[in-house]
C-alpha cells in the first residue's frame, strides 16, 4: 500500500469499525515525472472531504524533492520520539 491508497483504507475503516481517530504515515518522494502531484492533490482532496466529515486524523505522511532531503526527514529520530509520545497516553 502507498500513499494514494491511504484515504481508501481510512474509508473502509471508518465505514465499517470506526476509530476515534487516524494516523497517517507514509513516505512520498517527488520524481521526474508528475506523478508525486497526482498523489498529492488526490491525498489534499480526500483530506478536505474528512475533515468536512468530522474525521479526526494526524498527518505524518513525509514528502521531500529529494532521497538525501527524504532520508533527512526519516532519520530526524527527535520526531519520531515525539509522535509517540503523543500517541502514547
Amino acid at each position: 500500500m502507498g500513499t494514494y491508497e491511504i484515504p481508501a483504507v481510512i474509508q473502509h475503516f471508518h465505514s465499517s469499525n470506526p476509530f476515534d481517530a487516524y494516523l497517517l504515515l507514509s513516505l512520498l518522494l517527488k520524481s521526474k515525472t508528475d506523478h508525486y502531484a497526482f498523489i498529492w492533490e488526490h491525498v489534499k482532496e480526500c483530506f478536505i472531504k474528512f475533515t468536512l466529515e468530522g474525521v479526526l486524523f494526524g498527518n505524518g505522511i513525509i514528502s521531500a524533492p529529494s532521497m538525501d532531503i527524504l532520508r533527512e526527514r526519516v532519520q530526524n529520530a527527535e520526531r519520531v520520539q515525539e509522535a509517540i509520545n503523543a500517541v502514547d497516553y
